[in-house]
């Protein structure tokens, strides 16, 4: 799944970029083993072979914050903001496609925060989608619980993150505590229920349909999905 998203980059960019995975050699693990544990979605499970499915046991990803109800937020304000927020492997994660995607709706606005390096290939083949669009602004990592995440969660409808291969990802689970609209790939491990979008495919004008889609929707409506992802994320994503 990433070696596909580099060839598309190089596709579309005309650069290759070196891999920002950590892939692990071929094992048989899984086959050895009495019981394994797993983070993530029904699609997750669906990625290993049918025969040892039966030994897995899926457990939810917990969070290390937690954060007031959305019920008061300015959705007419906040309607066409949207975050991408992630670790390390921008590639990997969807990051070209989400900035492409913002690219070419200047209506909607988008805060890019993660571990980005200035020096990063990646960075290199988007700086242009990256620091010179005035509806894009990249800030580069932050702390859930700083002063910044919060202007940044407050300010925004949802997350949208397309990544290529996840257990479940943490940081929309985050966000999702949060009471941002969770806009995801499948492959990111994350349920999204009757509140979030589940993309068809990975694909720029998917992202595009999503945003569009949600940023029309009226006030009441996204109040009551990001109510349900805050709530969703309270039930089935904490230590408890």
């Amino acid at each position: 799944a990433a070696e596909s998203r580099l060839k598309a980059i190089e596709k579309r960019r005309g650069v290759r970029l070196p891999s920002d995975v950590r892939t692990p050699p071929a094992r048989d693990a899984i086959r050895i083993c009495d019981a394994a544990l797993m983070l993530g979605s029904d699609f997750t499970l669906s990625t290993y072979p049918p025969d040892v499915q039966s030994k897995i046991h899926r457990i939810p990803l917990s969070t290390t914050h937690s954060y007031p109800s959305p019920d008061t937020k300015d959705f007419e304000k906040v309607r066409r903001n949207f975050i991408w927020f992630g670790g390390a492997g921008l590639a990997h994660k969807g990051v070209d496609l989400v900035l492409e995607a913002f690219a070419s709706m200047p209506e909607c606005s988008l805060t890019l925060a993660g571990k980005i390096n200035p020096s990063d290939p990646f960075v290199q083949a988007y700086k242009h989608e990256m620091y010179e669009l005035p509806n894009i602004r990249t800030i580069g990592w932050l702390d859930p619980g700083s002063a910044q995440f919060k202007e940044v969660y407050e300010n925004a409808l949802g997350i949208v993150y397309p990544s290529s291969s996840e257990g479940c990802a943490g940081s929309v689970v985050l966000c999702m505590h949060a009471g941002l609209i969770p806009i995801v790939s499948r492959e990111s491990g994350v349920e999204t229920q009757d509140f979030g979008i589940t993309l068809r495919e990975n694909t720029i004008e998917a992202i595009r349909s999503a945003v569009r889609t949600l940023a029309i929707e009226d006030a009441t409506s996204l109040q009551k999905r990001a109510t349900g992802a805050w709530k969703y994320a309270r039930t089935h994503h904490t230590r408890e």
